[in-house]
């Protein structure tokens, strides 16, 4: 929304919705005529734009007047039609004096999105905002709306300095004389000299020979603007051939204009800037069109790579050489893109939309390169490391891990399945999935489990389904390997952890899927419930039924894969690459280079990143474990504040509010309370300040937990279990959160090191690592900092924080890990 654009709603209960678009005397009056009819009015003045939580309009008045640029207009008019053809509501566009081409552009919008519109045209002045010209104007136009049908025209006479406009519509009831006196007057007009048509054709032809190829060049620019994004929307849906032939043809496009840009701009003299600049965009555009087409070639690459893995077929290494190939110059191109874009000036994309190409459309692009060009880095370090993941020799057998995270656990949730998945000479072999109880059942001996699982689970021995107790992942796969030897005997190459949100945006990317055996189709929408109902309703000790779905459905989207013309590989990619970067797969692989190359790709799970191993780091990790043997996570909703303060003497001070409701109706399955063990992972050192349960209890902090620790617990005090893992100094406790009930626990800390002030410039850095499993939780981040420190650059991933005094604050979410980094000037 620009600074002078302006929102009013008048609410009149339970009335229909009108919507008026832009301002003017005659859009006031219109609003004052629709509250007299006891309707609600959203008045979108300045090219506001309106609310998300905008109600289906019944009427929508559009006003357009020479003030609003026509690239604008379409693009709102675009909006507001697109609102009316999804709410049913009656379009009344009002032409206020402007030029007949404006009424057949934006018709041609309405038609091309299928909505019908009654016009209105308005000639001369109105009388101010409450005049009798503006006020009848007003009710004609009100009256247009409410007439039956759609299709209707309306002229509306206003005056011309100070009388009334007569209308150049044929009267009807001309007498025979009046039409022939009128004929006789109009052929009594003595022609213009001959000299002066002369001159006039002079003129234009040479207006026309110097202006003509930049219309052209214009023209073809806009055409190369839509052959690129229709190649992209073809890229986004897996038509690699037209994408690259249309991304071919918009870059010979783009170098023929710029041919014309570099003869024609030395001769238009004071237009050599906006010249200069319309170059350097068709530059841009170039080099777009180029990484489409090289995107394109990359499709059919990828998707052969996907066959084979699958099927067999081409040597995979191969292939995977032929990708990483591409994918290295495609990287390059991307970043020549990003900083282009980032170069340009106001100037130069005002120009842009004053040439009818859509800027706002280039700047979201290219806000979406660095999360391209952070998939081809990860690509290119999985494809590098591909030779030792599925050697095209040899076998490898990798343990597959089913994590349900609505019972939530350290690594993404409690784990009620397992699969083995073995790869022969590069190929697919086979695959089994398992119920875990049936391979806990084959342990022999006991195993003492951690202090946790023991004392606040009751449960004595541990088992491979509670062996993802460790936070790190890394950690947690060495131990299911070796749960898996000495329940089964079987040894693992690897483990890859499957959070079940993970198949849902699968099912997302390849629609309903049909599972024979169960006679039912599965979609991403019923998933949780079908999975829950077949794996846990008539459940018992050795039953095969949570096995037989889960491979039901893996059968499925296998199928889906291997056999299916009819798929969509790059929304497939988006899907697995999502649920990666998101935490719902983590992948952990026993060989050296493979776990390196998954480790930089940030797709190990791991909390021992760089950032936070290194001296002064400030990370922080929320770590829960439902205790309840429930799936309450299905139904509890988290939002979480840490607010930062660095003193003058460069202490830092975190404290982390977490806000938590349980939307749980009962305390029956699949609901029912969350127990939830809570861990603070801090760096080691931090000094706990406070910790607040909301109850009124005061902490009671033990490096010990046991049964008599626990029993010195006082009423009014609730325990705290002080640890370390992973070079983290950890506080665990435990919170019961009821059924519908909220709570807040709000945890305060120091960190070890402080900042330096030392020099002109200082960096503070804030990690914050999301616990696999979890939704992408609203977060904000806040930062209190000295009056001697200036913020000179501020960078986020996903955010620009809103500025205050002395005080910064960013609203993001948790669907991955958060990095800030502030860079100060001291002003001592």
């Amino acid at each position: 929304m620009s600074p002078a654009a302006k929102i009013t709603v008048e609410t009149n209960e339970s009335a229909p919705l009108a919507v008026v678009y832009n301002t003017g005397d005659l859009s006031l009056a219109v609003r004052r005529a629709l509250k007299k009819q006891h309707l609600r009015v959203l008045h979108l003045e300045n090219e506001a734009t309106p609310l998300p939580v905008l109600e289906h309009p019944a009427y929508i008045f559009f006003f357009i007047s020479d003030q609003v640029p026509l690239a604008n207009a379409k693009l709102q008019f675009q909006e507001a039609v697109s609102s009316a053809g999804a709410n049913g509501a009656k379009v009344v566009l009002i032409l206020d004096n402007v030029q007949n081409f404006y009424e057949k552009v934006l018709a041609s919008q309405a038609e091309k999105l299928g909505w019908p519109l009654s016009l209105a045209e308005v000639h001369g002045e109105m009388d101010g905002p409450a005049g009798p010209t503006t006020e009848a104007a007003a009710g004609k136009i009100v009256r247009l709306a409410f007439s039956s049908g759609a299709g209707h025209r309306q002229m509306i006479m206003g005056k011309n300095k100070g009388t009334p406009v007569q209308s150049n519509f044929p009267e009807r009831h001309l007498s025979a004389q009046d039409v022939f006196d009128r004929l006789n007057k109009f052929n009594r007009r003595r022609p213009p000299p001959l000299k002066k048509y002369a001159t006039i054709t002079l003129v234009l032809a040479l207006f026309f020979g110097i202006l003509s190829p930049l219309f052209l060049m214009g023209a073809v620019s806009l055409k190369a603007v839509f052959e690129l994004s229709q190649a992209k929307e073809m890229l986004i849906t897996g038509r690699f051939t037209p994408a690259e032939s249309l991304a071919t043809q918009a870059k010979q496009d783009l170098v023929y204009s710029q041919n014309i840009a570099r003869f024609f701009g030395p001769l238009l003299i004071g237009f050599s800037g906006p010249m200069n600049r319309y170059y350097d965009l068709l530059s841009v555009g170039e080099t777009g069109a180029d990484v489409a087409a090289r995107a394109a070639r990359l499709g059919p690459l990828a998707d052969l790579a996907a066959k084979s893995f699958l099927n067999g077929g081409q040597n995979l290494s191969a292939l995977s050489s032929q990708i990483q190939d591409e994918t290295g110059p495609l990287n390059q191109d991307l970043g020549l893109i990003e900083a282009q874009v980032g170069g340009l000036s106001p100037a130069s994309l005002g120009l842009l939309s004053f040439m009818g190409v859509p800027a706002g459309k280039i700047k979201t692009y290219a806000g979406e390169i660095p999360r391209v060009r952070q998939l081809l880095t990860q690509a290119d370090l999985v494809l590098s490391a591909w030779p030792q993941i599925v050697p095209a020799e040899g076998k490898k057998t990798y343990l597959v891990v089913f994590q349900n995270s609505a019972e939530l656990r350290p690594t993404g949730g409690f784990i009620g399945s397992y699969g083995l998945v073995r790869f022969n000479n590069g190929k697919l072999l086979d695959w089994k999935i398992y119920d875990i109880y049936t391979a806990d059942g084959k342990l022999a001996g006991t195993i003492t489990p951690p202090d946790e699982i023991l004392q606040f689970m009751g449960q004595p021995d541990w088992y491979m389904r509670d062996s993802n107790w460790a936070a790190d992942f890394p950690l947690t796969a060495k131990r299911l390997e070796w749960f898996l030897e000495k329940e089964t005997g079987e040894t693992a190459d690897g483990v890859i952890a499957v959070n079940l949100g993970a198949v849902q945006k699968l099912l997302e990317a390849t629609g309903p899927l049909n599972l024979p055996d169960f006679d039912q189709t599965v979609s991403a929408s019923d998933f949780f419930q079908k999975a829950e109902y077949s794996s846990e309703i008539n459940f018992f000790a050795g039953s095969s039924q949570k096995q037989d779905f889960l491979g039901g459905v893996a059968r499925a989207i296998l199928s889906k894969l291997t056999t299916d013309d009819d798929k969509n590989y790059p929304a497939i990619a988006n899907a697995l690459v999502a649920s990666l970067n998101e935490k719902n797969i983590l992948l952990y692989f026993n060989g050296t280079e493979a776990q390196k190359a998954v480790f930089g790709a940030g797709w190990s799970g791991s909390i021992v990143t760089p950032d936070c191993q290194k001296k002064g780091s400030n990370c922080l990790m929320l770590v829960e474990a439902n205790l309840g043997a429930n799936k309450a996570n299905y139904f509890v909703k988290r939002s979480l504040r840490v607010d930062s303060t660095v003193s003058k003497g460069g202490d830092i001070e975190n404290t982390v509010t977490v806000l938590y409701r349980n939307d749980s109706p009962s305390d029956t399955w699949p609901g029912g309370k969350y127990k939830n063990y809570l861990r603070f992972l801090v760096p080691a050192g931090s000094k706990l300040i406070s910790f607040d349960l909301g109850d009124g209890r005061k902490p009671a902090v033990s490096p010990t937990l046991t049964a008599e620790e626990l029993s010195k617990v006082a009423p009014d005090e609730f325990f705290v279990f002080q640890t370390t893992e992973n070079n983290y100094a950890s506080f665990g406790t435990l919170v019961e959160i009821p059924i519908e009930s909220d709570q807040t626990v709000t945890f305060r800390y120091r960190l070890p090191d402080k900042l330096s002030f030392a020099n002109t410039k200082t960096t503070y850095e804030f990690h914050l690592l999301k616990q696999p499993g979890t939704s992408g939780d609203l977060f904000d981040f806040s930062l209190d900092y000295p009056s001697f420190l200036s913020p000179v650059q501020k960078n986020l991933a996903s955010t620009v924080p809103l500025v205050f005094n002395q005080k910064l604050i960013y609203n993001s979410d948790l669907t991955q890990d958060r990095d800030f980094e502030v860079n100060f000037e001291t002003k001592l």
